[in-house]
């Protein structure tokens, strides 16, 4: 009689798992000690309270700020420590603010209040904005494979051009136009209501020859991709500068390229 022989289980190898280039949740990925922001719950200018850092830039740092006095949130801009002990540096960042509230246009960010504190710091103040810029709405729309409805693109265009109408008018010129710089808000019903920010490079073309000029021989400033040709040479821009920025941010609104 044959005997029934039970297999013996058997016991997969350890698979030992591929090092992760992630580092562990919770981890630290530099040695030098975290730094804590130091205008974090202060009170900047005697009446805006900081609670929260929103985001950084180049030239300064914006933060959610309440105003003590009328309850208000904002969103503060403050010009970074090094940059505020150059002359020039503080005269772009304040001609940020002086540009975008002397247009006065429902589709422009509107700047309440700008000034220096005892301790040498720049600010300006500028309404809080609930939304998302035009470089994430047609980047979300491109991961989908797809285009921003036309409905949808020419009404945000429209907004645009009747921002930067006003601004022109006025003899200011942006100069950094991109989607980075479109801000898409929901008002009043309307999820597509623009937004025009970031007047840090404008150019107050009724500047006269012999006033001191912010721009410095050799100096650039703008974003490549939407630059017009002349502006790249270092010649002297006009508005043209800006409709040649708008018609690259057409072409990639119609094209998703």
């Amino acid at each position: 009689v044959a005997a029934s022989v039970t297999p013996a289980p058997v016991t997969p190898a350890p698979v030992t798992p591929a090092p992760s280039t992630d580092p562990p949740a919770g981890a630290r990925t530099s040695y030098l000690p975290p730094q804590e922001d130091p205008l974090l719950g202060r009170t900047l200018a005697g009446r805006y309270l900081i609670q929260k850092k929103l985001g950084e830039g180049g030239m300064g740092a914006v933060y959610l700020a309440t105003h003590n006095l009328l309850e208000k949130q904002v969103a503060l801009k403050v010009l970074h420590g090094e940059f505020a002990r150059k002359p020039d540096l503080v005269e772009r960042f304040m001609q940020e603010a002086r540009a975008a509230s002397r247009i006065r246009h429902e589709n422009v960010i509107d700047i309440s209040d700008f000034g220096t504190t005892p301790e040498g710091l720049v600010f300006f103040a500028m309404e809080l904005l609930q939304g998302h810029d035009l470089h994430e709405e047609v980047a979300r729309a491109r991961l989908a494979g797809q285009l921003l409805p036309w409905v949808r693109s020419k009404r945000i265009f429209l907004q645009i051009c009747a921002a930067l109408g006003a601004a022109h008018a006025l003899g200011i010129i942006h100069r950094d136009l991109k989607p980075e710089n479109i801000y898409l808000v929901d008002f009043l019903g309307e999820p597509d209501f623009v937004k025009l920010l970031d007047f840090g490079i404008a150019k107050l073309t009724e500047v006269n020859e012999g006033e001191r000029k912010l721009t410095r021989t050799g100096m650039l400033f703008g974003t490549p991709e939407y630059m017009s040709p002349e502006q790249a040479r270092g010649d002297t821009p006009d508005a043209r500068v800006d409709v040649y920025a708008m018609g690259c941010i057409l072409f990639q609104l119609v094209t998703g390229r």
